[in-house]
């Protein structure tokens, strides 16, 4: 006990020697931070809580930090709600389980790949159409859209070796739409968010049973290749697959093959690569 107590004393002593400065395995502390850890083999460890502990801690403080079990990411309190550390959304990852899969429940929001390289905001037609990479933008280039509905990403993206899905997730294929298909019985019901606070009226039978939640968020539809138009935001859901669409004479890779819903049911279709569509991803 008594060398407890030295031992706490010490710390305090030193604490206040250092002007309120505190360094874990240096004895410089940077200047600039308040506390100064360095390590070569070992890193800050943050409390760690499950999505539901997150959202029950009382009065959050802006920066305030958590390792979110459920969410798979740092998440950081902005002040009025949790990101994720680069300041998107947080909870990305939290999925639901629509029988044996497991799917996000929002819209991809990601502006980097998975090694932190940006991934370019396209915001006019002109520069869209002379993209040859990956590349985002907002549906009608409003990043007010954003929040909701997420991001609308090129099919070169979508393809990018660097990852654009989240660790642990990955772009669905066309097998997994036709399984989430067949599982909801080939109605797009218990996917549709409720309601028409997006969906156009009437919305007809939208159950989100599923918890899929998906979003009428419109297509950057690049058919003739030759333009960029915006369409079908409130009417249709439109998602990336991985799979490729090729020219069925030349075997020439055009595009992706794309998932779309509206309020009669789901269907595959292709877009070529600087079609603009969203990606909800699949965990692996």
């Amino acid at each position: 006990m008594k060398k407890n107590i030295l031992l706490l004393t010490a710390i305090v002593f030193f604490y206040f020697a250092r002007a309120q400065r505190v360094g874990i395995g240096t004895t410089t502390p940077n200047a600039s931070a308040q506390l100064d850890v360095s390590s070569t083999s070992k890193g800050f460890l943050p409390p760690r809580m499950t999505l539901t502990q997150r959202n029950a801690i009382p009065n959050p403080v802006a920066g305030l930090t958590v390792w979110c079990t459920t969410c798979e990411e740092l998440s950081v309190y902005n002040g009025t709600k949790w990101t994720n550390a680069i300041g998107g959304p947080s909870s990305a990852n939290v999925g639901v389980v629509i029988c044996n899969q497991i799917w996000q429940t929002r819209n991809l929001d990601v502006a980097t790949y998975n090694n932190g390289d940006p991934i370019p905001l396209i915001t006019n037609a002109t520069d869209w159409l002379n993209e040859t990479g990956g590349a985002y933008c907002y549906y009608n280039f409003d990043a007010a859209n954003g929040p909701i509905y997420g991001k609308l990403y090129n099919f070169y993206a979508v393809k990018d070796p660097r990852g654009l899905a989240p660790i642990g997730y990955r772009i669905p294929s066309q097998t997994d739409f036709m399984t989430l298909n067949v599982c909801v019985g080939y109605s797009s019901h218990p996917l549709r968010e409720t309601g028409t606070a997006h969906w156009n009226i009437p919305n007809t039978g939208a159950t989100n049973s599923t918890g899929f939640t998906a979003l009428p968020g419109g297509t950057l539809d690049n058919k003739p290749a030759t333009i960029a138009n915006f369409m079908e935001m409130g009417n249709r859901a439109f998602f990336w697959t991985s799979d490729n669409w090729a020219d069925p004479m030349t075997s020439v890779i055009l595009g992706g093959y794309t998932w779309e819903m509206n309020n009669l049911g789901a269907s595959s279709s292709s877009e070529n690569f600087k079609g603009g569509l969203s990606v909800r991803c699949i965990k692996n």
